[in-house]
């Protein structure tokens, strides 16, 4: 009989050696993968990709901005740096590539959550006295073939950045024993739910469901062991609130703004537009990530765990916290495919014991090994259809597969693209003209022009402003009516349903059927899909009834949402933008301001067309620049040849102007050359 020390040691070196046999698998799949694939990376597959690459520009030449970006990006972003710290070292050392990214990601997130899974694995084989080197061997292939870790990753997402942080905290429980946490253990839990909330900010669903489980689990062991003696019961209510109340103090004494956010922000009507149905859809939708075969595998876990008196207690707290996250979640939006790791740690556990305990079941060992290789083939054949495509085999078990695939992804019209940034950018470069994309779907939309030339050219695009995309979440684009161009998709691009994306569709409609006589088509583009790309060119303001037309549509659609049916009629009448560099720039804010900021070159300006349309313009200028930039910074507004005001703006300045006999104003910025002075005109109204 071997020695516990030394029998101990041997099952530490299978898991070292398991591991790296995960991680040299797993990094050559990658590569296989995305050398097949030719594509754009854009949205949220492309953020921290390009994050990494910025941030890395600001921590390597100045490591204290650095901090300052990543805390104010904590407080205020909701995809703040915090993820992409070590991304950026990694770009920085290695390459900008989107494939070393996807490899960074894998291998600093994805392979230590692998670590500390295989770590968990032996834990539980050795105290409930099963273990085994096969059973190590099936976990290690059970979390190599896990397409529900995995696809994120290949995906482009970077979520798996909290994968190692959950491991951490179900060991740290499943340790406990749900007994009173020991101090160390409790104060290390408080600051990795803290930071699991600051990584990103939908694990809050993931430590909600923690603080509900953790409750239900001590609630029913008492009431089974009825233990009911006040101390004990006061000794775990104490430490069980005071991680809770650390968790809170935490984030509301150095997070605050983050935590007023995401308490106060309606993130159920912004998200609306991408949930996806009904409790039965979202289950189903759910299910489909995993594939039936590995849920079987997960009910099984939880059946296993239940029935032992060892890991009751264990298998309560995975189970309640999995209905938590889905019940809290889906009454935000459906899953995307990043969000299914709220339960990819939990779910790995259940599964794998789910396997070993029930095979232990059988007694005779030649059954039992089938046993493990009828699980590992079907693991195999669900990876296989989604990563590689379908055969005889897969067309047979398909019902019981995810349905979560992901082929190598190639656009065939890349070159056509890259085409027509470079065509795009030659109209705008040094002038400050800028460039609207009215479509929002997988084939064309903002970012896939934007990035079509990265890592090379940060900006493919000189000018383009971010198009609108969500109604509920982004407004009516204002901006739209101040582009120079605009990029229309024909037939009409979504990637959600229409109805959620009138802000792309209703705008495209009028465009594409109607086209406004202030628009001249330049240029035309066939794309994938058979879907054509019209570069128009807008040589004067939006007439009242093409801005009429649009409110009525947004008004019938959405009359309680003043961001989608405040259409500016200040805006649409703008035309003769000049900006005469990039730092003397034209741009919007909020629904009804605009900023006009000094430029290295000539005057910053802009013409109103109101042809006695309106008889009252209001407005309140102020600068937007700390002293000593914003000095000698004035706005003058000329009435053809005879100047109407000379101001130098110091402090908000009110103006109530009758235009009802004139037929343009000609706003003009002057001041001090810096490229930083400017001033903004604020809750503009047209009477």
């Amino acid at each position: 009989m071997k020695r516990p020390d030394i029998y101990k040691h041997q099952t530490r070196i299978t898991v070292w050696i398991l591991t790296i046999s995960f991680i040299l698998a797993g990094n050559f799949f990658i590569l296989f993968h995305l050398s097949k694939e030719h594509y754009i990376y854009f949205w949220d597959i492309s953020g921290y990709w390009i994050s990494g690459i910025e941030f890395a520009k600001v921590l390597f030449s100045s490591p204290l901005e650095a901090l300052g970006k990543l805390y104010h990006s904590i407080l205020e972003s909701d995809y703040n740096l915090l993820p992409a710290v070590l991304l950026s070292t990694v770009v920085k050392v290695v390459s900008a590539s989107h494939r070393v990214y996807t490899l960074a990601v894998y291998n600093l997130y994805v392979v230590p959550f692998v670590c500390i899974l295989l770590i968990f694995y032996r834990k539980i084989l050795l105290d409930n006295h099963v273990y085994s080197a096969v059973k190590m061997l099936f976990g290690c292939i059970f979390l190599l073939l896990y397409t529900a870790l995995l696809t994120p990753v290949l995906f482009g997402y970077l979520d798996a950045v909290g994968l190692g942080v959950i491991a951490a905290i179900l060991i740290l429980v499943y340790r406990s024993g749900f007994k009173t946490f020991k101090s160390s253990d409790a104060l290390l839990i408080t600051f990795l739910l803290v930071l699991l909330t600051l990584l990103r900010r939908w694990y809050l669903f993931w430590v909600v469901g923690f603080f509900v489980a953790v409750g239900v689990v001590y609630l029913i062991k008492m009431i089974l062991e009825k233990d009911y003696a006040p101390g004990q019961i006061l000794r775990k209510a104490f430490m069980f609130l005071s991680i809770g109340a650390g968790y809170l103090l935490i984030l509301s004494v150095f997070f605050t703004r983050f935590l007023i956010r995401a308490l106060k922000n309606n993130f159920q009507d912004a998200y609306k537009a991408y949930n996806g149905g009904d409790l039965v859809y979202n289950i189903t939708h759910l299910f489909g990530f995993f594939s039936i075969i590995v849920m079987l595998f997960v009910l099984a876990g939880a059946i296993a765990l239940l029935m032992r008196k060892k890991s009751r207690d264990f298998g309560i707290f995975l189970v309640v916290q999995a209905f938590v996250v889905f019940f809290l979640f889906t009454r935000v939006q459906s899953f995307g495919s990043q969000h299914v790791y709220l339960f990819v740690p939990s779910f790995a556990i259940l599964a794998f014991c789910g396997i070993c305990f029930t095979l232990d079941c059988i007694k005779r060992s030649l059954p039992r090994a089938l046993g493990y290789v009828l699980a590992a083939a079907l693991l195999f054949v669900n990876f296989y259809y989604v990563y590689i495509g379908d055969n005889k085999v897969t067309d047979a078990l398909k019902p019981v597969l995810s349905q979560e695939t992901l082929r190598p992804r190639v656009m065939n019209d890349i070159d056509e693209i890259r085409d027509m940034a470079g065509y795009l950018t030659s109209l705008t470069q040094d002038s400050g003209k800028t460039v609207y994309v009215l479509a929002s779907s997988f084939v064309i939309n903002d970012e896939i022009l934007g990035n079509s030339k990265l890592p090379y050219e940060r900006y493919a695009v000189i000018g383009l402003l971010a198009t609108n995309h969500v109604d509920r979440r982004d407004g009516f684009p204002n901006h739209f009516l101040l582009a120079d161009y605009i990029v229309v998709a024909d037939p009409v691009q979504y990637h959600l349903k229409q109805s959620e994306q009138q802000v792309v569709g209703a705008i495209a409609q009028e465009l594409v059927h109607n086209t406004p006589d202030n628009l001249t088509l330049l240029k035309t583009y066939a794309l994938d899909k058979g879907v054509t790309a019209k570069v128009y060119q807008r040589t004067g303001p939006y007439a009242l009834q093409f801005l009429d037309a649009l409110s009525t549509i947004f008004y019938t659609s959405y009359p309680d949402y003043p961001s989608l049916n405040t259409i500016s009629r200040f805006y649409g009448r703008l035309k003769d933008i000049r900006t005469t560099d990039a730092e003397g720039m034209v741009s919007y804010t909020g629904q009804s301001d605009i900023v006009m900021q000094v430029g290295k070159t000539g005057h910053t300006a802009f013409t109103l067309d109101n042809q006695k349309l309106f008889k009252r313009l209001k407005f309140k200028a102020c600068t937007g620049t700390a002293a000593p930039y914003s000095a000698g910074v004035g706005l003058r507004i000329y009435d053809g040849d005879n100047l109407l005001c000379d101001d130098v703006i110091l402090s908000e300045h009110d103006y109530d102007i009758d235009i009802s006999d004139k037929d343009s104003l000609r706003f003009i910025i002057y001041g001090n050359d810096s490229g930083i002075a400017k001033i903004i005109l604020k809750d503009i109204q047209m009477e």
